[in-house]
């Protein structure tokens, strides 16, 4: 039997317990106004491309000697990024009769012939670093032993299958690193670089950076895939294979030259975000194929499985997330975008600090609805981020036009493009 004083004293103590938990869901939900962007700033305030700063002449003079294409495209974006001049010129002998003068000369190994290494030895006496985008061709290598002193080739190998790559410390950041699938269903999976190049052994006073694991093992020698060479008073780098050709040859050059000089300056691009497209979506469209897969709707997909996940991928790499917010995947489909579900996923995104941006989808027409919806759901909210995706500059462009507040575009690498750049005179891309 409870006396009334302990039945009152309980009483008490579960009101108590009651009004925390619901004070507290209050706080929280006065607290999170997600109904405007807490990461906008004034248009005014930010640069433009004409704030841009380039090159200055005299200041890094580069020369590339080669032919346009992938490797091309990533040395005008290196020196673009680096704010080095750049001047190109299609074989050696050119650029020699120019009588120009540079402190890094880049060359692409289809336009060195055997008979250029004298030149070349000629530009190391004045101190000129030269790198090596990618080797002249085997039989080139073979003819000419001064190319071979140049690029510190002791002897050319006979090949043998390489199931990985290893990567040394002292060019890039990070420690050492191999690359290699556990599997041959693996390496069809992820293996995407290159493992099939000419093999050589290298001098004595080289540096080895990359280089192949063979498949045996037992090979003492790893075959190198890029390297430097002390020659004159420069050093010569060498790039055994296309990784200059993308993305990644930014930042070997970069490692490059800080090889090569008592400090490099390098742009910093802040990677600590992580960009999800069309996530989340706000429609539940496809039902009957979703509770086929997932035994759910979309929108118990994104709240259920989805948004859970990226809120532990958020808290475990301490990055800040920008989720592109899709109204729905079939705009002429009979699904349309819940207020409801908005405002829920932007509570969801204010709690995890991340930022809500737009996915630019569909078909211009596409564009203007989507604009309507979320003016009249959140009018308030600016959206500064946006998701190009593959479509045309068309789409892009009457995004853009609707949602005035955006400064960023983010779209999928293609290589040969700029990793970072402008859409528009006040829009980086």
């Amino acid at each position: 039997m409870v006396s009334r004083r302990n039945y009152f004293t309980i009483t008490v103590i579960m009101a108590i317990v009651f009004f925390l938990f619901q004070s507290l869901n209050a706080a929280k939900e006065h607290e999170n106004d997600y109904m405007f962007n807490a990461f906008a700033e004034a248009g005014g305030e930010l640069p433009l491309r004409s704030d841009a700063y380039t090159g200055t002449e005299g200041k890094g003079r580069a020369v590339f000697i080669g032919s346009d294409g992938a490797v091309s495209d990533t040395v005008t974006n290196w020196c673009l990024y680096t704010k080095r001049t750049l001047s190109i010129y299609g074989t050696i002998a050119e650029y020699d009769r120019s009588g120009a003068d540079a402190d890094i000369l880049l060359l692409d190994g289809g336009s060195v012939d055997s008979g250029d290494a004298d030149t070349l030895y000629g530009y190391t006496e004045k101190g000129a670093a030269i790198i090596f985008c990618g080797l002249p061709d085997k039989s080139v290598i073979a003819e000419s032993a001064a190319l071979r002193q140049l690029l510190g080739i002791k002897d050319i190998r006979e090949e043998t299958p390489v199931a990985g790559l290893r990567l040394y410390p002292g060019l890039l950041l990070g420690s050492s690193a191999d690359y290699m699938a556990d599997s041959p269903e693996d390496t069809e999976k992820y293996q995407d670089m290159s493992l099939d190049f000419p093999q050589y052994s290298l001098a004595a006073g080289t540096k080895t950076y990359l280089c192949g694991i063979p498949e045996d093992g037992d090979d003492e020698e790893y075959p190198p895939v890029i390297w430097r060479n002390s020659c004159g008073n420069s050093m010569v780098f060498a790039v055994n294979g296309d990784y200059i050709a993308g993305a990644e040859g930014l930042g070997i050059l970069t490692g490059f030259m800080a090889e090569a000089a008592e400090y490099e300056l390098y742009p910093v691009v802040n990677t600590q975000n992580i960009v999800i497209a069309n996530c989340p979506a706000l429609a539940d469209e496809n039902p009957e194929k979703m509770e086929e897969l997932y035994s759910r709707s979309m929108s118990g997909l994104f709240r259920d499985v989805i948004m859970p996940s990226l809120r532990s991928l958020n808290e475990r790499y301490k990055s800040g997330t920008t989720f592109m917010l899709r109204t729905r995947f079939d705009h002429g489909g009979a699904a349309l975008p819940d207020g409801e579900e908005l405002a829920y996923f932007l509570k969801e995104i204010n709690e995890m600090r991340g930022e809500a941006g737009i996915s630019a989808a569909g078909t211009s027409q596409d564009i203007l609805a989507d604009a309507e919806f979320f003016s009249g759901e959140i009018p308030d909210f600016e959206f500064t981020s946006m998701y190009g995706g593959n479509y045309d500059a068309g789409t892009v462009d009457t995004a853009l036009a609707e949602y005035g507040s955006v400064r960023t575009v983010v779209s999928p690498y293609e290589v040969g493009s700029g990793v970072v750049g402008w859409q528009t005179d006040n829009v980086t891309r």
